[in-house]
């Protein structure tokens, strides 16, 4: 079975912001040690538990069109360009 690939992002501040998988997959297959080696992989502390679910989350542009530093959000289904992740937002 191939390994799902995990990414953790941070705030400006470097505080955690959320880590998750694309798409909406089963929440069971994100396992604890996944979600922590993703956590580590970016120098964050890692959770003692989890409880993953189905999320949203988009890419704003900045006023000339790019991509700024922090562009990602959690946002509600059907915010045009979302995108399917399954997952944990920190910031809620």
């Amino acid at each position: 079975m191939k390994k799902l690939h995990v990414e953790a992002l941070t705030t400006e501040d470097g505080d955690p912001w959320g880590v998750y998988a694309y798409g909406h997959i089963d929440p069971a297959l994100l396992t604890l040690d996944l979600l922590n080696e993703a956590l580590d992989y970016i120098g964050l502390d890692p959770l003692d538990r989890a409880e993953p679910k189905h999320l949203w989350m988009h890419a704003e542009e900045d006023e000339d069109g790019g991509m700024p530093d922090y562009p990602w959000h959690f946002c509600p289904a059907g915010t045009r360009g979302a995108i399917a992740v399954t997952g944990i937002d920190f910031q809620a």
